[in-house]
């Protein structure tokens, strides 16, 4: 159900809000962009200067989503009106009666939602929390008004993609900020060893106990398989321990496995749960089990005495936080934050592009 059902009530793609603070940051920085790559002044203080190269890339990162932020803002502005006409010219060229009704026609036509895929959604996701929480008798008509909003969001889309391919929407006002592209250290755990120069490499900044984490590896299970010996991917531990306590003993539990060259499979178990069931101690040592690896040595890798595995996790922490990492799960692509859909689409569409470049 990809934890959305608590956005049922409250969906729509061109609700623009933006903080005071950071648009006025971001037009500061964005409106006469240029490429900020080492001699730009960004400000000073007490009389001295600070260049945009000064910077970390944490800071760096954070003045370019800002400014991301007002790019998307105008672009979504524009995307609105674009959609408002294609819809005028929808209702004209049907001859329907009024702009509502012409827009009820198109979705109708184009978005269309059944009992049958309503039943089977909620059969699906029955023992999902969330769904839980919703009273019976109310989830078939929430359901389908989600679901309904999804599928005319697709079709709004389909529609958008269109006009930008043909170039008849554009921001010309605010230019898009070039995105900040970071290096990674050699912690963590590559996927498929025996790509030697590959074209697209993911890494991904992750903690076993998100339910968003869970999701998106099921996301990134179908990104390996269908790009499998052309897509590099690497994963580092990123554990949350102030909200999810049995993120570090799950980090070592993989890092246990490793040592017994188990880690992929131990990764693959520890996110095979539902996103919003528990991790526990008695879980990793079921997976061990389960692995068949040499439980004596696996309880007493799990025991950490030197702190030795705790610390290699907490060095790929703080990678994390000195690049501007502050939630999971955060995904690298060639070096670039990924801040789109976290779909199998979406990210597909990503990998496409860069595998074109040549």
């Amino acid at each position: 159900m990809n934890l959305l059902l608590s956005k049922m009530k409250k969906i729509n793609k061109y609700h623009i809000g933006t903080s005071v603070t950071i648009l006025a940051v971001a037009i500061a920085g964005c409106v006469s962009q240029k490429d900020k790559t080492s001699t730009e002044v960004l400000g000073t203080y007490n009389s001295k200067q600070v260049k945009f190269s000064d910077l970390s890339i944490a800071e760096k990162t954070e003045l370019v989503n800002a400014q991301k932020k007002v790019y998307e803002t105008a672009q979504a502005i524009l995307e609105k009106y674009y959609l408002d006409s294609w819809f005028a010219d929808y209702q004209a060229k049907n001859k329907i009666a009024s702009l509502d009704l012409a827009k009820k026609d198109f979705y109708t036509k184009n978005a269309n939602i059944s009992d049958e895929v309503v039943q089977n959604f909620i059969k699906e996701n029955a023992a999902n929390p969330q769904m839980q929480q919703i009273p019976e008798k109310e989830r078939a008509g929430l359901v389908k008004q989600y679901l309904t909003r999804m599928e005319q969001s697709k079709a709004e889309q389909g529609i958008l993609l269109k006009a930008q391919e043909e170039g008849k929407i554009n921001v010309v006002g605010i230019e898009k900020p070039k995105d900040i592209q970071v290096t990674f250290n050699n912690e963590g755990y590559k996927y498929d060893s025996s790509l030697k120069d590959p074209k697209v490499t993911i890494v991904e900044f992750a903690d076993y106990q998100c339910p968003y984490c869970v999701q998106a590896h099921e996301t990134i299970e179908k990104v390996l398989a269908a790009y499998k010996g052309k897509v590099q991917y690497v994963f580092k531990d990123f554990p949350l321990t102030q909200i999810h306590p049995e993120a570090m003993p799950a980090a070592i539990a993989a890092k246990c496995a490793s040592n017994q060259n188990k880690y992929w499979e131990m990764h693959k178990l520890l996110f095979s749960r539902a996103p919003m069931d528990k991790l526990s101690g008695d879980m990793y040592y079921k997976y061990a089990t389960d692995l068949k690896l040499n439980m004596n040595d696996f309880k007493s890798c799990m025991e950490d005495k030197d702190k030795t595995l705790s610390k290699s996790v907490m060095a790929q922490l703080e990678e994390g936080n000195s690049i501007g990492v502050s939630g999971t799960p955060s995904i690298f692509i060639n070096g670039q934050k990924y801040e789109g859909n976290l779909s199998f689409e979406g990210i597909k569409k990503e990998i496409d592009e860069k595998l074109a470049l040549k």
